[in-house]
C-alpha cells in the first residue's frame, strides 16, 4: 500500500522562521507589513505564531524576505 505523508502546517515553527529570516536581513515588523500592505497587528500575530495566512499571504512574504515559501512552510 502506497501511503502519503500528511502536510502539517505549523503556524508557530512558521512563524518562528519569518520572525528569524527578517531578523537575519534587519528589517523591523512595521517595515514588513508596510511592504505587505498589511496591518501592523495582523502581520505581528503571523510572527507569533496566533493566526494563520492565506496561501497568497505566505508566497508574498517569501517574496520580500528573499526566500522561497517551502523553506518554512
Amino acid at each position: 500500500m502506497n501511503r502519503k505523508k500528511a502536510f502539517v502546517y505549523d503556524r508557530l515553527c512558521t512563524g518562528e522562521r519569518i520572525k528569524s529570516r527578517r531578523r537575519e536581513l534587519g528589517i523591523s515588523r512595521d517595515q514588513v507589513a508596510a511592504m505587505l500592505q498589511l496591518s501592523q497587528k495582523y502581520y505581528a500575530d503571523i510572527e507569533r505564531g496566533s493566526c494563520g495566512m492565506s496561501l497568497e499571504t505566505a508566497v508574498s512574504i517569501a517574496a520580500h524576505l528573499e526566500v522561497t515559501s517551502a523553506k518554512w512552510l
